[in-house]
């Protein structure tokens, strides 16, 4: 039911407007994110492309997640990977990676997800260098350090890139 609801939501929503106050204040292109009245909309989906389910963030940074919808294994991205991909734990976080390197990105929308999402890409592509996109409080430092430790994903923190 909710990923119908998510479809639906994003089939009727146009693209994110570039002044939308989260967007301004985090300083973040609309890339891949929609607009469904003064919400934006974040698409959540599956490894195959699936869509599961919707973020919805207010102007004042206000995010919901569908009422039962699917978010384990979802996740938001932005940008094809060639040879790097950054994976981090929010869209705010991703998009500032994305519009700082050029990097593509996968937003795993959780701490609790990015391990998840981290070994799904890295089974999947194992021939490119992942880079965790840390948090930095105790529930991302940790998602980061368990992502790395099963996939040999480099950790990059605001200022330093380390290998743990």
């Amino acid at each position: 039911q909710a990923a119908q609801n998510a479809r639906q939501r994003i089939a009727g929503a146009r693209p994110a407007d570039r002044g939308h106050p989260y967007l301004v204040r985090k300083r973040i292109a609309p890339d891949r994110l929609w607009q469904g009245g003064d919400r934006l909309l974040v698409p959540m989906g599956d490894a195959e492309g699936h869509l599961w389910n919707v973020q919805t963030i207010g102007a004042d940074g206000d995010k919901r997640f569908l009422t039962g919808g699917r978010i384990k294994g979802t996740f938001w991205h932005c940008g094809k990977a060639a040879d790097r991909l950054v994976i981090g734990e929010g869209v705010a976080t991703c998009a500032a990676v994305r519009r700082a390197t050029g990097l593509p990105v996968v937003a795993a929308m959780t701490a609790g997800n990015l391990p998840d999402i981290a070994a799904a890409i890295h089974a999947a592509r194992p021939d490119l260098t992942l880079i965790i996109a840390a948090d930095d409080d105790e529930a991302g430092l940790k998602a980061a350090r368990a992502a790395s430790k099963h996939t040999g994903a480099l950790i990059a923190l605001p200022g330093e890139l380390t290998h743990d």
